[in-house]
């Protein structure tokens, strides 16, 4: 869980809080893990889109889940991503 461990609710210098800043890392990281799956860069894909339409079968989903668990420690059912 190294990613998130400087976080905190504490304000910043430039006035926003780092659990906004943490939640922009999260973001960022699920992201990249999507695009690595797609083989493309975050930036091309969309958000606003079903995972399975952008062409993920839900064996990849788990599979993205089961590597969300095993990095961040945490537990995580695939239904969150559809």
């Amino acid at each position: 869980m190294e990613i998130l461990n400087s976080y905190n609710t504490r304000k910043l210098p430039n006035g926003n809080s780092a659990l906004s800043d943490a939640s922009l890392l999260v973001k960022e990281y699920i992201l990249s893990k999507f695009a690595e799956k797609f083989q493309t860069d975050a930036e091309h894909l969309d958000l606003s889109e079903n995972l399975l339409d952008m062409g993920l079968d839900s064996s990849i989903v788990i599979k993205i889940a089961e590597e969300f668990e095993q990095e961040l420690e945490i537990k995580l059912y695939p239904t969150v991503f559809f």
